[in-house]
């Protein structure tokens, strides 16, 4: 969410995260927003003016447009938009799920010739892990032999 609309019982305020200030800054009626979650626009620019810094900017299109007397680090650069932090937001984390780890190549598992049988009718697990030996093994050679490339690619077809 890159603005939210906020309200006080009186008008609408909305809000969207500033990165160069790392807070979330507010608009009042005093701005024209073009209606666009996605592509946000608001007029004129916004001026947040504290006892240490300045913030000034521009949003068009999705973008805060920082003007030059800006004092923090995005002075005069244009950023896209970034999400409002879900605290803010009230929007719950999302829990990410965790993928599964690939099976660790066993130490004493015998290095075998790759064939196009090995390759067609093994399970996963055994076409995976001797082709990666065998270009681990191949690769190796090449360096002892003082090769200074990598494997050739293969043609198609």
């Amino acid at each position: 969410m890159l603005v939210k609309k906020l309200n006080d019982g009186h008008e609408d305020h909305y809000a969207f995260w500033c990165p160069g200030c790392e807070d979330v800054h507010v608009l009042d009626a005093r701005w024209s927003f073009n209606g666009d979650y996605l592509y946000p626009e608001f007029r004129p620019s916004y001026y947040y003016n504290t006892e240490t810094a300045t913030c000034h900017l521009y949003v068009t299109a999705g973008r805060l447009q920082y003007l030059p007397d800006t004092t923090h680090s995005l002075c005069e650069q244009s950023v896209p938009m970034a999400p409002l932090p879900r605290w803010f937001t009230g929007e719950p984390e999302r829990v990410k799920e965790a993928e599964p780890e690939p099976d660790p190549i066993p130490e004493d598992a015998p290095d075998e010739e790759i064939t196009d049988e090995t390759i067609s009718e093994s399970p996963k697990s055994r076409k995976i892990y001797p082709i990666k030996r065998n270009l681990h093994k191949k690769l190796s050679q090449n360096r002892a032999n003082g090769a200074s490339g990598g494997l050739r690619r293969c043609k198609n077809g």
